[in-house]
């Protein structure tokens, strides 16, 4: 009993001594001396209540390998194995891991053949995984690396791992990218339970391009794998039977075909989709076949070849040969000729291979050049090493973008890591020439040697250069070698007559050289047959430069220099500091500046500045003489502060020597005038002192504040003196003559006090000011008062280009419109101006330039206006004996007489008349310009019998009934009716079709247009109608025509769509004459400016009854003949154009031909001689019939009146008869609408 009594509390207390041992307040101190026996060391550790520690700052290190981590946290042992279902994960953050290769250098090698030094099982890998997935809990880890070699690495975002799991994010190795999950799945594929684990395996890439799903079996080591890479199908199957990481067997195929679209290969221009196939097979440590094709048809419409692609090759991971290689698309071809082997292993040398590319650069779907350009590169396979590769690469005539080459030719060999370009040399159609030859080492990253030289002619370098910039002739040669990241090199170029705007020719000479200490850059600049010259030295770094030395030479004497090295940089922000200059022109200091404080000095006693005309044209011929000179400034945070004085003389033309004195100061808040003095020999020409309470910034969008509400001085004299202000005005653009001005202003901005007096006899402004022609102004006088109320300005008067002008105003101006006036000056005078303005009747020439284009300047106007707040005006407007430009289908219009009377914003039209072609036009109405609105119309249009339309050939009257008004839009209309009559048409039809490109409005339908604004912009709705409007009287054509149309569009742009009838007439041919029975041009809205016309006329010639038909657009009509009896079209377009009687009927002799002929030519010249129109009085028909005798009947007659008429005829029974016709009109009935013509007598013959 005793003995089991102390077995219990003996094992009682054995529990309770574990348990305490195995608490976590005791793991910290037990676990630092047993991880340092294993080569791991920690910085602190910390438990987490009972269930967690923590550790940071873990570090492994051993054979090679280091593993650091940042910090880890984990549950207690006894935790996760009381509760370890539910155990929370081990988290580590911050995982490297880096592995030195050569530390293991010297180990003896295992006793392993080769191919398995490097080999791990697979099978072992995967056992491992779920050993410790169920000794350990779940594990997560957030950001980890892990470094080999020279640069290689792998970083991981993020990754967790489970009993079943194995997630990891944004994997990245060599610029590639992926998230990878590995999950164990027990049993097969197809799901039924075995002692055999697969492995499911996804990847993708984060952008989407690429991803792939597949299997691993554990028990036979058999991957499969099926993804896509951009959106192409792609399968991969792989057997690790020998338990390595390098298969057995492995094949990698595309399922069918894949398929790309141009635009993703950047052939969008060229082929829609890229077609081809892909096939890697890999079997017993080779890859035996490595086939990849494509294909790719042009776009519908090209008329170009397809592309096609073939690559087939094979090998192993020591050896490569390519068997095929085969490249053809529009401007490029390449070719292998025969197979070539990479191999390090031992053996022969072997053939070498020739893989030749010609390409056409203007032919290439993705290049904007030109010209051809081909190339060979020679392969010689060498034993024990990689192959040789000689290339050769030729252009001609080469274009690409703004640069042309000649000729290039480029010439290299590679022997592995050993490169070398024995020519490169490359000439332009400019004579241009670069020369370069260089070697270098790839695998050291080092240039042993490399030398160029190059000449470039101004043409070549033209398209790079700055406008105004040329030179004739650049050359230059240089040197460089060293490691890719550490060159050295050195360099010397010439620049030969270089021009600069506003400086003279000049040779540049360059060197320049890198070594340890840096970039070192020379320049010397000579003006060319100029004694002066430039030196600098200066050292170049990555964020600005050191200005080393500067000396700049004028007459063998130094004219500027620099004292001390200056610094000048650019990043972060530039800055210059210690820069210290002096000179024949004076010192300049600058000890420190940026774009937010600095402060700069400059100080001269009698400097010369004499030396500037060798580097900069166009100096003065007489420099000022300044006495002395000392100007500071400072600024800081953009307030900007100064202090300046100066005096000296200033030679003027025709004055002498004048004295300036000037000194003005800013403390940041005031500008303070103390002195501003212009003189001559005691006179005082201009007196300026003061101090305006502003403060001055470096802010381009706000450089001045003013303060309101600081104190204001300001005293200002202008005085006459006629050779100096001549003087200032040829400088400065403002001529005064005699100028007698005297301001006195005091107070604050916010409440100004002062007066002033103006008297100029002459005020003349240059062109060269704004770009117009400004008016002259003589004997201008005026006063000037402000009381902190308002700006008055009184009795001003003055002689505006040779017309008198009174003026007087006020504007109100206190404290709180100072805002308003600075921000927006011309709302503010016109809101708040007062003021009066007087125009005595002037000539309209006189101000010519303020005429609008509507107007001739001709003619006279006078003027009284009164401005008051609001932008009201009252006033009226005289114009007498105006002229109008030409107003499209108005005409000129000519004597105009104008009574305009203005009252707030509205203009009313008293009268406005005008003559148009002799014709009284009168216009009434009103305009209103409301404040917030466009120019609004109301006015009216009339006149009677005015010539619409004059042109050679063409005369149309018409009365004018129109009305134009402005809508709420602010668009303007014309509206109302055009009555046309009384016209005449004497040109040919044809000169009315339409002809020609471009924008002829004006030769088209409705045959005018109104260029001039605002006018062209009113739109159009006028109805045209006129009964008879038109007397047709063409060589061909004569009749009546009436018309029915309607006008739309804009003045600018009108559009007429409608009909033109022909009430009467007839269509005169040399043999015969057809009545016209219908006949109309119209025009549609689909198409309103080619007329469609169609005429039927019929007449009689030789017994023959003959029909005309004319139909079509006007430019492209089609006219048909036919006759009856009937006869082919040839035979009557010869019968009534050329006499040609059908069957020799009637045989005219060549004489009696041309008679006829010369009648038909010459019957209008007849008919003006005798004061007579065709169609309208006298009337002739001949040939209608063949008398008895063979010979052509005819008759005429001639209308005395409405009533009575001649008549005469020779008929065919060879009598001549006469008579007179007499037309009765009945009395129409009372109910009737209108009466009909009757002919009722005829007289005996």
């Amino acid at each position: 009993m005793r003995r089991k009594i102390l077995i219990i509390c003996g094992s009682a207390l054995g529990l309770i001594g574990l348990g305490v041992l195995t608490l976590p307040w005791w793991l910290g101190a037990a676990a630092r001396p047993v991880a340092e026996q294993y080569g791991v060391t920690f910085g602190e550790y910390a438990t987490a209540g009972y269930g967690r520690w923590t550790a940071t700052d873990v570090r492994y290190e051993r054979d090679g390998v280091t593993v650091e981590v940042d910090h880890v946290a984990a549950p207690h042992p006894l935790a996760w194995w009381w509760s370890k279902h539910d155990a929370s994960p081990i988290a580590v953050s911050g995982l490297k891991v880096a592995v030195d290769p050569d530390t293991n250098a010297d180990r003896t090698p295992s006793p392993k053949p080769p191919s398995e030094d490097w080999a791990v099982s697979f099978q072992p890998l995967l056992k491992m995984h779920h050993q410790l997935a169920r000794l350990l809990p779940p594990v997560t880890l957030d950001g980890g690396e892990v470094q080999w070699g020279a640069g290689q690495k792998i970083t991981v975002a993020e990754a967790s791992a489970d009993s079943r799991m194995l997630e990891a994010k944004n994997v990245q190795y060599r610029g590639l990218a992926a998230d990878v999950a590995l999950e164990r799945i027990a049993g097969d594929l197809n799901g039924h339970t075995t002692s055999d684990e697969h492995w499911s395996i996804r990847a993708r890439d984060p952008a989407g391009t690429w991803s792939i799903t597949g299997t691993a079996q554990q028990e036979n080591a058999q991957l499969e794998l099926v993804g896509e890479w951009h959106e192409q199908p792609l399968h991969v199957v792989a057997g690790f039977a020998s338990g390595r990481w390098i298969p057995d067997f492995a094949r990698a195929e595309t399922d069918n075909s894949w398929e790309l679209s141009g635009e993703r290969v950047g052939l969008a221009e060229y082929v829609r989709v890229l077609r081809g196939d892909a096939f890697i097979a890999w079997n017993a440590g080779r890859f035996t076949e490595i086939t990849v094709t494509a294909h790719g048809e042009p776009l519908e419409g090209l008329d170009l070849p397809a592309i096609h692609g073939n690559l087939r090759a094979s090998g192993s991971i020591n050896e490569a040969e390519i068997s095929e290689l085969h490249l053809a698309m529009p401007g490029l071809a390449a070719e292998l000729d025969q197979p070539f082997r990479i191999s390090r292993a031992a053996g022969a040398e072997q053939d070498p291979s020739h893989f030749k590319v010609e390409a056409n650069l203007e032919e290439l779907p993705w290049g904007d050049g030109r010209g051809t350009v081909e190339g060979e590169v020679t392969v010689t396979p060498l034993a024990n090493d990689w192959p040789s590769v000689e290339g050769e690469l030729k252009a001609k005539e080469v274009t690409v973008r703004e640069w042309s080459v000649a000729s290039a030719n480029i010439e290299g060999r590679l022997e592995w890591p050993h490169w070398n370009l024995s020519k490169v040399d490359i000439r332009d159609e400019a004579g241009s020439r670069v020369d370069l030859v260089a070697s270098g080492d790839l695998e050291a990253q080092r240039l042993e040697s490399s030398e160029f030289k190059a000449s470039i002619e101004a043409d070549s370098a033209t398209p790079w250069l700055p406008a105004g910039i040329t030179f004739k002739a650049f050359d230059a040669e240089g040197s460089a070698r060293g490691a890719w990241d550490a060159l050295s090199f050195e360099g010397e170029a010439e620049v030969t007559a270089v021009q600069i705007p506003g400086m003279p020719p000049m040779k540049l000479e360059l060197n320049s050289t890198r070594d340890d200490s840096g970039t070192h850059v020379g320049l010397i600049a000579t003006p060319d047959d100029r004694d002066a010259v430039l030196k600098a030295q200066a050292t170049l770094m990555d964020d600005g430069f050191d200005v080393r030395t500067l000396t700049l030479h004028s007459d063998d004497e130094v004219a500027l220099q620099l004292d001390q090295p200056a610094r000048v940089r650019w990043s972060p922000e530039w800055m210059i500091a210690d820069l210290h200059l002096s000179g024949r022109a004076g010192a300049l200091q600058v000890s420190h500046a940026t774009p937010t404080e600095g402060e700069l000095t400059y100080e001269a006693r009698t400097p010369d500045f004499a030396w500037l005309e060798a580097w900069w044209n166009n100096m003065p011929a007489e420099w000022p003489r300044i006495e002395n000179s000392l100007i500071t400034v400072r600024w800081s945070n953009d307030q900007l502060q100064f202090s300046s004085q100066m005096k000296g003389e200033v030679t003027l033309p025709e004055v002498g020597a004048v004295v300036v004195d000037v000194q003005t100061s800013s403390d940041g808040h005031t500008l303070l005038i103390d002195r501003l003095v212009v003189g001559q020999g005691g006179r005082q020409f201009a007196n300026v002192s003061g101090s305006l309470p502003m403060e001055l910034r470096l802010n381009r969008e706000k450089p001045v504040i003013i303060d309101e509400s600081g104190a204001l001085q300001l005293h200002a004299v202008l005085l006459p003196n006629p050779e100096f202000w001549m003087a200032v005005g040829e400088l400065t653009g403002v001529t005064l003559r005699r100028p007698d001005v005297a301001v006195n202003l005091s107070g604050t901005w916010e409440d100004p006090q002062g007066d002033g007096t103006i008297s100029i006899e002459q005020l003349r402004i240059s062109e060269k000011i704004g770009g117009v022609t400004w008016p002259h102004i003589q004997n201008l006088q005026a006063t000037l008062t402000a009381d902190g109320v308002g700006l008055a300005v009184e009795n001003l008067t003055a002689e505006v280009d040779s017309f008198p002008v009174r003026m007087s105003g006020r504007l109100p101006l206190t404290s709180e419109d100072w805002s308003d006036l600075r921000d927006d000056p011309i709302a503010y005078l016109r809101a708040q101006g007062q003021g009066r303005f007087e125009l005595p009747e002037a000539d309209l020439a006189s101000i010519a330039r303020l005429v609008p284009d509507y107007l001739v300047p001709t003619g006279r106007i006078s003027m009284e206006l009164s401005f008051s707040a609001g932008e009201q005006v009252d006033g009226a407007l005289r114009l007498r004996g105006a002229v109008s430009r030409p107003l499209g289908p108005l005409g000129v219009l000519q004597d105009i007489e104008a009574d305009l009377s203005f009252h707030d914003r509205t203009v009313t039209i008293t009268r406005i008349r005008a003559l148009m072609g002799g014709q009284p036009v009168t216009l009434t109405g009103s305009a209103d310009w409301p404040v917030d609105g466009p120019l609004a119309l109301e006015v009216a249009l009339k006149g009677t019998n005015l010539p619409l339309v004059r042109r050679t050939g063409l005369l149309l009257r018409g009365d004018l009934d129109l009305m134009v008004e402005t809508e709420a839009n602010g668009a303007s209309a014309v509206t109302g009716e055009v009555h046309l009559r009384d016209g005449l048409m004497l040109a040919d039809v044809r000169s009315l079709v339409p002809t020609g490109g471009g924008d002829r409005r004006s030769a088209r339908p409705p045959y005018f247009s109104v260029d001039i604004a605002p006018f062209a912009d009113w739109s159009l709705d006028v109805k045209l109608h006129g009964e008879e409007f038109m007397r047709l009287r063409t060589p061909v054509l004569a009749g009546v025509a009436s018309i029915d149309a309607h006008l739309d569009g804009t003045l600018g742009t009108p559009r007429a769509i409608g009909e033109v009838t022909v009430d009467s007439g007839v269509v005169k041919l040399p043999f015969a004459t057809f009545n016209i029975e219908e006949g109309s041009a119209r025009l549609t809205a689909a198409n309103p400016y080619e007329p469609q016309v169609s005429l039927r006329g019929s007449g009689k010639r030789l017994g023959y009854d003959l029909l005309m038909e004319l139909s079509g657009s006007a430019s492209d009509p089609r006219l048909e003949l036919s006759s009856d009896p009937a006869l082919p079209a040839s035979d009557v377009l010869l019968f009534v154009m050329a006499g040609v009687a059908p069957q020799d009927e009637v045989s005219y002799t060549q004489s009696r031909r041309a008679l006829q002929l010369g009648m038909y030519l010459g019957r209008e010249l007849v008919g003006d001689i005798l004061g007579l129109e065709a169609g309208d009085r006298l009337t002739v028909t001949s040939g209608e019939k063949l008398s008895r005798r063979g010979k052509e009947t005819y008759r005429f007659g001639y209308a005395l009146d409405d009533r009575w008429t001649v008549t005469g005829e020779y008929d065919e029974f060879d009598y001549y008869n006469a008579g007179i016709k007499w037309k009765w009109y009945p009395r129409p009935p009372k109910d009737a609408a209108a009466s009909t013509d009757k002919e009722v007598a005829d007289a005996p013959r």
